[in-house]
């Protein structure tokens, strides 16, 4: 008599069974890719061209097997304004129960009083995302405060302190510039600092103030073009 396969199943082939165990264990892995996240939404409160202080979302791999992440992204309409200043997570492989961090900063540029939202998702290696944190940003109305028109930057000090005042410029913008702003802002009263542009194109110009006899500094981040 012919012999017969005992461990062979009729119209299974053995690539067919191969490929079923592959399958089976991508199955298993996508399932456990489980994580857990410190915070559903984070909030910041900062005037106008100020970044905030960094908040962080710690993310845990609550599953059974190892997850590599993707990049982390954001999105929604305002989602320009929100970065991670420290991402321990994208591009790293998270053993179960360990942990990995990232730290979000939001840059206020939209008028006092508006609200600013997007989101932040920890994705996968595949770019699909494992879950979400939802972000608002709020600007505030602060002692001193910043606007631009054209290349004329006004700074305004509302409060009952003194405040000095310097700056800097990057891209085709001069470090002089003219106005009445001088290295100190009185107390309730505005000044301006307009600035001559050698030549097209993008830059910034980052204005300090600091209240004289010591408390809470700004720094304003001022887009130009």
């Amino acid at each position: 008599m012919p012999n017969k396969n005992r461990l062979s199943k009729p119209g299974v082939t053995g690539a067919a069974m191969v490929c079923t165990l592959l399958l089976a264990l991508f199955s298993t892995s996508v399932a456990s890719a489980q994580i857990s996240v410190s915070h559903a939404a984070l909030s910041f409160t900062v005037p106008r061209y100020v970044t905030s202080a960094a908040k962080s979302v710690v993310v845990t791999n609550v599953g059974t097997a190892p997850i590599t992440f993707g990049q982390t992204s954001f999105a929604g309409a305002d989602a320009g304004d929100f970065e991670s200043t420290k991402d321990s997570c994208s591009r790293h492989t998270i053993a179960p129960l360990k942990k990995c961090t990232i730290a979000i900063a939001f840059t206020a540029s939209a008028p006092g009083g508006t609200t600013e939202t997007a989101t932040v998702s920890v994705n996968d290696s595949t770019g699909t995302s494992l879950q979400s944190v939802a972000l608002k940003g709020i600007m505030a109305k602060g002692p001193v405060a910043s606007s631009l028109s054209g290349l004329t930057v006004s700074i305004s000090n509302t409060s009952k302190s003194y405040y000095s005042m310097d700056f800097s410029t990057s891209g085709p913008y001069s470090n002089t510039g003219t106005g009445t702003c001088t290295d100190v802002v009185s107390p309730k009263s505005a000044c301006t600092i307009v600035l001559p542009q050698d030549r097209s194109g993008a830059g910034e110009i980052t204005i300090t103030m600091a209240p004289l006899g010591g408390g809470k500094s700004y720094v304003f981040h001022i887009p130009l073009s």
